[in-house]
């Protein structure tokens, strides 16, 4: 019988006690490290993708069955140990397993287990030409039943290990895993207002704004705080998201719909992209007022007693035009940053100011993206191809590696706290 020289200790995505030891096959000693998926039996029949936490040369007590490694999902760590302590600290606070951990952090593409289906991909042009023979056995059973289980493949390739061909049909746009047909990412549109050209004319502005102070004060709250984005926070005139507006001029729908009517206000519907990000624009430059330079020196004063600051500031203040010089001084020293926001609806806002200062180095993270998507996201922070993220709280469980900055923005929201699970 074959002596096992290496053991790994997995973390399941299940509500498990405790991890469970596996033995690394001779075949995969060299390769297998820390921090890679790895497909394993649990039970009689059940089949999962778990994380390698560590390895070792000890051997488990002779009277534990240890099972072996059927196979690794990954050729690099896809979460570094930074992220296993983590995961042991929010076990620990949160009286909750690692597994249930792990199954909050990875995206769900890259959980797959016995009971994950395959559908045909509604694009697949019938290319059997560039698949394996294994594939090209799957790909052809999918267009007879429609809907293919990993057990069913199993049998038809007559293999055990077939997470990475489930992984490679997807990669060629031949199959999705059905979960993720059902959340497939629509086009996002958002509504942009824009102040009507007429008004740009001094005169005929005054004259609005005394009309307005005179009959519909509400109007009038809603079109200073249109001009405060654009002189305050140096948002670009075309560029005003209603959903921003709303939260800086916290007024009514109907005093809004009042100045769209006497065109006033302009709307335009835009799609737009969540994951390409736009460049940076190399003209976008910004001085600080007096009070937030002296915010930003107390600032690094602390930093140089404490890990944490408390910064305080009213809506409108200029809070953000701060982060950004702290997050270029971050990124100027190497490090990654990362944003959090306590809701995404927030997120639109801050996106086009940071985009214009840091462009595609900022990327974005939360609960609306779909697997596949997830899975761009949490490779791009895990390559470094995404110096900041922009996130709600899901954001904070990404694989950093050298986070130096963390921003928790708008901190006393209760939306930052989850309470189901």
């Amino acid at each position: 019988m074959f002596e096992y020289r290496l053991f790994a200790e997995v973390i399941l995505p299940l509500p498990l006690p405790a991890n469970y030891t596996y033995a690394i096959p001779q075949e995969l000693e060299e390769v297998a490290q820390p921090g890679m998926r790895c497909e394993i039996q649990f039970g009689q029949r059940k089949i999962y993708s778990g994380i390698i936490k560590s390895i070792s040369s000890k051997k488990p007590a002779p009277t534990v069955r240890i099972k072996p490694i059927i196979g690794l999902l990954d050729t690099a760590p896809i979460v570094f140990e930074k992220q296993f302590r983590l995961w042991e600290w929010i076990s620990s606070y949160y009286l909750c397993t690692e597994g249930e951990v792990m199954n909050a952090a990875l995206p769900g593409a890259m959980k797959l287990e016995s009971k994950t289906s395959i559908i045909l991909h509604p694009h697949f042009n019938q290319n059997f030409e560039m698949l394996s023979d294994a594939e090209y056995l799957i790909a052809e059973a999918l267009t007879v039943q429609h809907e293919l289980s990993v057990e069913q493949i199993q049998k038809i390739t007559h293999k055990v290990s077939v997470q990475k061909l489930i992984t490679s049909l997807i990669e060629k746009k031949v199959a999705l895993l059905k979960e993720n047909l059902q959340q497939k990412a629509k086009p996002k549109f958002e509504t942009f207002i824009k102040l009507n050209e007429t008004f740009t004319d001094d005169d005929k502005l005054k004259l609005l704004f005394e009309e307005l102070e005179r009959k519909a004060p509400q109007q009038l709250q809603w079109l200073l705080a249109w001009f405060q984005l654009v002189n305050r926070e140096n948002i670009n005139p075309n560029e005003i998201r209603k959903a921003t507006l709303k939260k800086i001029a916290n007024g009514s729908d109907a005093a809004l719909s009042g100045l769209i009517k006497k065109h006033i206000f302009l709307v335009d519907e835009r799609i737009t992209n969540r994951l390409n990000g736009e460049e940076a624009d190399q003209n976008f430059q910004f001085e600080l007022s007096e009070a937030q330079q002296k915010a930003l020196l107390q600032i690094k004063t602390q930093f140089e007693k404490h890990q944490t600051v408390l910064l305080h500031g009213v809506t409108g203040s200029g809070k953000t035009n701060i982060y950004i010089k702290l997050i270029e001084e971050a990124l100027a020293s190497g490090k990654q940053v990362l944003y959090l926001l306590p809701e995404i609806a927030l997120t639109a806002q801050i996106t086009q100011r940071l985009q214009k200062v840091f462009g595609k180095q900022l990327g974005i993270y939360h609960s609306k993206f779909n697997n596949q998507e997830r899975v761009e996201i949490w490779n791009k922070v895990l390559n470094n191809e995404y110096q900041i993220v922009l996130g709600a709280r899901s954001a904070m469980l990404l694989p950093f590696n050298n986070l130096g900055l963390v921003i928790v923005d708008e901190e006393h929201d209760a939306s930052y706290k989850q309470y189901d699970p």
